[in-house]
């Protein structure tokens, strides 16, 4: 229902916020031309937040840069700090030209595209490989989740 509404909501760690707060910090960066926040499920109760990246112009995503400008942020909420990064060449959009992140939640961070990590409280990010991916599964497995796991 909020995102027919225009706000998409995570809970995270019991914490309930909307997506826009985030995007707006993230999209002050400005290496990336787009952010989008959305929630992957985690794999024990509630949500993650991740997030997608468009990135500007010939520039490459670097996760120590990102980390750098997250940690400059003095309102990024403590639960608001992304999970996982996808880099996109393009966000998708719908055929009237709006955001579309249902087709990025579905993926999650199973994607062809670039996605970097970070676990737990750390704050580095590195890129996913297959043995984290079987990881997060058997993760979902051990809790009962598997049918949220990403498509």
């Amino acid at each position: 229902m909020d995102e027919i509404l225009g706000t998409h909501r995570l809970r995270v760690d019991s914490e309930n916020f909307a997506a826009g707060p985030v995007e707006r910090i993230i999209n002050r960066w400005n290496k990336a031309l787009v952010s989008l926040v959305y929630a992957v499920p985690d794999p024990r109760t509630g949500d993650q937040v991740m997030c997608a990246l468009q990135m500007a112009d010939g520039v490459q995503f670097v996760p120590d840069e990102f980390t750098a400008f997250l940690d400059a942020q003095p309102d990024l909420g403590t639960k608001w700090r992304p999970r996982f990064v996808r880099v996109v060449d393009q966000v998708p959009t719908t055929a009237s030209n709006k955001v579309a992140k249902t087709s990025l939640r579905r993926e999650g961070w199973a994607s062809s595209n670039p996605v970097f990590w970070r676990s737990g409280t750390e704050t580095t990010y590195r890129l996913l490989d297959e043995r984290q991916r079987d990881a997060f599964a058997q993760e979902f497995a051990d809790h009962g989740r598997t049918t949220l796991l990403p498509a």
